[in-house]
């Protein structure tokens, strides 16, 4: 669980605001939007929604809307279609570029294998150290 989602924060407010920064194009507001609607933050959750921002906070280079939407494609969450091999792309650019929590999902992945991923556990125990 991320810190800011411990309570003591006005959502809503948080909600607002993140809208007028996204507005700019903010990808670390568009970020936030998105994960507001994944784990239903002061309003319902919803999965559609979050996959739009994540997406949108993505194409401007957020690795962790990267990461996120990464795991929606596995899980095929937000109306996105099952597709591990977009999943692996997307991990693969963030965890190349040092992102730590994109080089752990690809170990666990790895690690486990997929119907499209073969079990590699040289790659998992790469990145995972």
């Amino acid at each position: 669980m991320h810190g800011w989602q411990r309570g003591g924060i006005d959502y809503v407010q948080a909600r607002k605001l993140f809208i007028k920064a996204a507005e700019s194009n903010n990808p670390v507001a568009i970020y936030n939007l998105g994960h507001i609607y994944n784990y239903g933050l002061g309003i319902p959750r919803d999965d559609v929604q979050a996959a739009t921002w994540y997406s949108k906070a993505e194409d401007l280079g957020s690795m962790s809307a990267r990461n996120s939407l990464a795991l929606f494609y596995a899980k095929g969450l937000g109306n996105l279609p099952v597709d591990r091999n977009k999943a692996l792309k997307l991990l693969n650019i963030s965890a190349c570029q040092g992102y730590a929590v994109a080089q752990n999902n690809l170990g666990i992945l790895y690690s486990d294998g997929t119907d499209e991923l073969s079990k590699d556990y040289q790659q998992s125990y790469a990145w995972f150290s």
